[in-house]
C-alpha cells in the first residue's frame, strides 16, 4: 500500500463516488402535503393557502403570556400552559 497509494487509493475513490451518486436526488424531509394526490383537499387547501400567505409557511408561533398581576411568569405557569 505504501508503495503504490495512488493505485490503492483511486479505486478505492471511484467505489465511493460511485456509491454516493444515487444519493445526489435524495430529499430528506417531514410530513408534508406534496405527498397527497394533487386533488386531495387537504393538499389543496395548503397550496391555497401558501399562495395567499406565502411569508407564513414555516414561521415558528409566537406567544406572548403576561400575568394579571405583573409579576413574571414562573416555570411552572409556562410547563401549565405547554401542557393544555
Amino acid at each position: 500500500v505504501m508503495k503504490r497509494p495512488i493505485a490503492f487509493a483511486a479505486p478505492i475513490l471511484i467505489v465511493m463516488i460511485l456509491l454516493v451518486i444515487p444519493l445526489g436526488q435524495l430529499a430528506l424531509g417531514g410530513i408534508s402535503e406534496k405527498y397527497l394526490p394533487p386533488d386531495n383537499s387537504v393538499r389543496v387547501a395548503q397550496e391555497d393557502f401558501d399562495r395567499s400567505f406565502p411569508g407564513f409557511r414555516t414561521e415558528p408561533l409566537t406567544m406572548v403570556i403576561e400575568r394579571e398581576d405583573g409579576q413574571p411568569v414562573t416555570d411552572q405557569q409556562l410547563a401549565e400552559v405547554r401542557a393544555k
